[in-house]
């Protein structure tokens, strides 16, 4: 069997200080743990998935609309990784374990195909990573169970 890390919105508008929706100061305080975990899950052989916030400008149906300012706006940079991991993705996203999925909702399993990928690998172990633990790694992480 085989493990995932799973990297959750830890981009710049949900993490750094300009971001649209930052989580400020606590968020980047994480940025070498962020780093160093997935690093380690990446040099054991585990899978990496990056899960990524993905909404399209001025979409007055997604129910976040309502609810959050605009943020990881398709084609704009606040979609980019956070600080050290955006180095960890460049030098590794060619690799076959390494895999950026685009998330339209909270759970990184909702309206993707993460668990299909993960399921093909026979992961039978997730860790996850991220920011917004109370919104988007609650949601994935209560996903990964049932």
């Amino acid at each position: 069997m085989a493990k995932a890390l799973i990297s959750i919105d830890y981009t710049e508008d949900f993490v750094a200080d300009h971001g649209k929706l930052t989580a400020g100061a606590p968020a980047q305080a994480i940025s070498k743990a962020i780093d160093q975990a997935t690093r380690l899950a990446f040099d054991r052989g585990d899978y990496v998935f990056f899960t990524i916030d993905a909404h399209e400008e001025k979409d007055t149906f997604h129910p976040e609309s309502k609810l959050f300012p605009p943020h990881n706006i398709i084609g704009t940079s606040g979609r980019n990784l956070y600080g050290p991991l955006a180095d960890f993705y460049a030098e590794h996203e060619a690799d076959s374990r390494v895999f950026w999925m685009d998330k339209r909702h909270y759970s990184a399993f909702s309206g993707t195909d993460l668990d299909i990928r993960l399921r093909e690998r026979r992961v039978d172990t997730v860790i996850l990573t991220g920011v917004l633990t109370d919104i988007c790694v609650l949601h994935t992480a209560i996903d990964a169970i049932i």
